[in-house]
């Protein structure tokens, strides 16, 4: 069983995961190691709300918004006078 202070650490370290630039190798590799030191519990709880996040925000919410964003634009903003949804 993992230490209470070792569990602590490896939460602090989890949390510092973020968005990584795909070109910054030090920094992919670096992610890549933060997330295999990962408790699995944690891993489920991140794989979970990342889930809910591509449920909510699918391909029909995007289509939706940006057809209603196309809508709302009016067309001299656009310079599309023959654009009328």
């Amino acid at each position: 069983a993992a230490s209470a202070g070792h569990i602590g650490r490896s939460r602090w370290r989890a949390s510092r995961l973020r968005l990584v630039n795909p070109y910054d190798t030090a920094g992919t590799a670096a992610a890549i190691h933060l997330a295999l030191q990962m408790p699995l519990e944690e891993r489920r709880q991140r794989h979970q709300a990342l889930m809910a996040t591509i449920r909510r925000f699918d391909v029909h919410w995007w289509c939706e918004t940006f057809l209603e964003s196309l809508a709302s634009a009016r067309s001299d903003e656009s310079g599309t006078s023959w654009l009328r949804l």
